[in-house]
């Protein structure tokens, strides 16, 4: 993984892939990618735990609509639900009226 790509693009899934679809093609990735399936194991580590982050955000329905509005993903927060109503809270969202006016 030396280049950053998007996490569909690493999948090699469309965006909108069906969920059945993501999982498959993640499974086949963390086989190919898993520690002791790899040489290089310091690699093939930071490889598969980016593997995790993408499967705990695709695979959450609320994560995944997130990362697909902004392309991130809040890795600091322990609790993904009480930081999006925080930020869904503070910040409603915009309408086509918002922005002409």
């Amino acid at each position: 993984m030396a280049e950053e790509k998007d996490f569909y693009e690493f999948l090699g899934v469309e965006k909108n892939a069906k969920i059945a679809v993501i999982r498959r093609a993640y499974y086949k990735m963390a086989l190919k990618l898993h520690p002791d399936r790899n040489e290089n194991k310091e690699q093939a580590t930071k490889d598969f735990q980016k593997l995790a982050l993408i499967k705990e955000t695709l695979f959450d329905e609320k994560k995944r609509k997130y990362y697909d509005r902004t392309g991130e993903v809040d890795e600091t927060s322990d609790n993904f639900e009480s930081s999006y109503e925080y930020w869904r809270a503070r910040y409603a969202r915009g309408t086509v009226d918002d922005i002409e006016n």
